[in-house]
Formats: structure tokens, C-alpha cells, sequence
């Protein structure tokens, strides 16, 4: 090869790793947008289970408070039956 064309060679091989640099940045940035929406997506999940998860514990609460009162309630008939009883024997 003549010098002419070792230039020319070494050209398009310079323009060649100019585009696939080019693209490897836009890969490179593609790539770096989709992490950074599966974080964003990851942190959503996390914050919806915790935030399911409150919610469950606060229903789990309110249920056992309702039992608790219904058993107070069953407690205070069960009372007012043996009294009546008592009154009718």
C-alpha cells in the first residue's frame, strides 16, 4: 500500500470506531435510562407493599379490636341471661 492509501485506510478505520463509539454511547445512554426506570419502577413496588402492608396490619387492628368488643358484648348478654334466670327461678 502506498502512503495514499494507508491514509485512507487508517480514515475509515477512524470513522469506522467513531460510529461505533457513537453507538455505543447511545447504547450506553439507552441503557442507563432503563435502569434508571427499572429503579424508579422497583422503588414504586417496594413503597405498594409497604404500603399494602400497613394497610393489612391497621384491618388485622381493627379486627381484633371488633372482637375484643364483641366478646366484651357476649360477656355482658351471657350476664343479663343469668340474671333473668335467676329472676324466673
Amino acid at each position: 500500500m502506498n502512503p495514499k492509501q494507508l491514509l485512507e485506510k487508517a480514515y475509515q478505520d477512524i470513522t469506522q470506531l467513531k460510529a461505533q463509539l457513537s453507538s455505543q454511547k447511545a447504547n450506553n445512554t439507552k441503557q442507563a435510562s432503563l435502569i434508571n426506570k427499572l429503579s424508579n419502577a422497583l422503588d414504586n413496588l417496594k413503597k405498594q407493599y409497604e404500603d399494602m402492608l400497613h394497610s393489612s396490619d391497621a384491618l388485622i387492628a381493627e379486627q381484633i379490636n371488633r372482637i375484643k368488643t364483641l366478646e366484651q358484648e357476649k360477656r355482658e348478654l351471657l350476664k343479663k341471661i343469668e340474671e333473668l334466670e335467676k329472676n324466673v327461678a
